[in-house]
């Protein structure tokens, strides 16, 4: 990561960017055990809100529901923003939706600049509830968010990772994972990407924090695929089956499911065949 590496030491990517509060400061690390866990603890002792650890590997890096996100050395972009945002704490699952906004329109910009020059990608990009970005049906990036709270949201962290440059898996995300350059068939500037998604999480946290959060939910919804489908979620504690009739104005997903109506803040979900009858 020699470019972004050298971009970030040198302040050219601070230098570049509009007046904004994300990015306002940016910490490179050749290798952490975790940029959430790196950015908590500045948060807990009053780093600015804006901050952004970016590491070139992370040697436990975190994915949700307690599970390992592979992260190898020079090939993904690993990164946490620390926010302090002024909203209610039954407003922070809104954070998630923005970060999942903003990796989509980075990746999408992306992918039209790499169009244009005759990479012709012939995969959908899309949002996966709660939290992922999928390739052609494959995970593609994946967010974190995490909290400090009392009355207030004191701090959030919000971690991203995306696969840019990897070119194998380990076996057990051999099926389920993917990178971009596993589709384009060219190594990807990940300087490129870093810069167009702290611009684009700039624009919709600023929504966020002018009060458009009905509005990003809706764009949100319209960016997945799953309203109206059958699905299985697993919640680590049993397996629900049944149909999707919406996504809540929290982000909430609501699954009817044997004549109940359920609410999902998190979960696995796959799709499944339609029932007969």
């Amino acid at each position: 990561m020699g470019k972004l590496r050298k971009a970030i030491l040198s302040n050219s990517i601070q230098d570049k960017r509009e007046r904004g509060e994300i990015g306002s400061g940016i910490l490179f690390l050749d290798s952490i055990d975790s940029t959430n866990l790196k950015a908590k603890e500045l948060a807990g002792k009053g780093c600015h809100s804006g901050m952004v650890v970016v590491a070139d590997e992370q040697t436990a890096g975190r994915g949700r529901l307690g599970r390992d996100w592979y992260s190898p050395k020079g090939s993904g972009l690993w990164l946490s923003i620390i926010l302090r945002p002024d909203l209610p704490p039954l407003d922070s699952p809104l954070l998630t939706v923005i970060a999942s906004l903003a990796v989509l329109e980075a990746l999408q910009e992306l992918e039209e600049g790499l169009a244009a020059g005759g990479q012709q990608g012939n995969k959908k990009l899309q949002i996966k509830w709660p939290n992922d970005i999928l390739l052609g049906g494959k995970k593609l990036a994946g967010i974190l968010t995490e909290l400090s709270l009392s009355s207030k949201i004191n701090y959030a962290v919000v971690g991203i990772g995306i696969n840019v440059n990897q070119e194998k898996f380990p076996a057990e995300l051999g099926s389920i994972a993917t990178s971009l350059k596993r589709e384009y068939k060219k190594e990807i500037d990940r300087l490129e990407l870093f810069e167009k998604l702290i611009l684009s999480f700039e624009r919709y946290y600023s929504r966020l924090v002018n009060n458009e959060g009905s509005e990003l939910i809706q764009e949100w919804k319209e960016r997945m695929d799953i309203i109206g489908r059958e699905v299985s979620i697993h919640d680590n504690e049993r397996t629900y089956q049944g149909r999707v009739l919406d996504i809540g104005k929290l982000g909430e997903l609501l699954l009817e499911s044997e004549g109940e109506i359920l609410r999902f803040w998190a979960g696995d979900v796959s799709l499944r065949s339609a029932p007969e009858g």
